[in-house]
């Protein structure tokens, strides 16, 4: 076996082919191997005070990046962004969402619970 580094976009492409062809052999519905990635920032008086980024693959949602303006936190802008990619997420039919975190990125917001 030789194991080398190749371009991400070519190994990328024939990973998918590869993940699609099994799927299709199988006998359930699954989603195709399309990513869609969504993107909401929130605005106060045309001010923008934080966003929310993320991508869709087959049945996850997937948040890449939540940032609220540190002058503004404690409003409910974090909760609101985070709503918002839910419903999105389930309007597109998935039925979990992954989000990661750090120690030291406000971890008592994500403690709540804010669904």
């Amino acid at each position: 076996m030789d194991i080398r580094e190749i371009d991400l976009t070519i190994n990328q492409e024939r990973l998918i082919e590869m993940l699609d062809a099994h799927m299709a052999s199988l006998k359930e519905e699954l989603f195709p191997y399309q990513k869609e990635h969504f993107s909401f920032a929130s605005y106060e008086g045309g001010e923008y005070t934080g966003g929310i980024t993320g991508e869709i693959l087959w049945n996850t949602a997937h948040i890449s990046l939540l940032a609220v303006d540190p002058a503004k936190k404690g409003r409910g802008i974090g909760k609101i962004l985070l709503k918002q990619a839910e419903d999105y997420a389930k309007q597109n039919r998935c039925t979990q969402i992954h989000l990661e975190t750090m120690s030291y990125q406000a971890p008592l917001f994500y403690e709540k619970k804010w669904l």
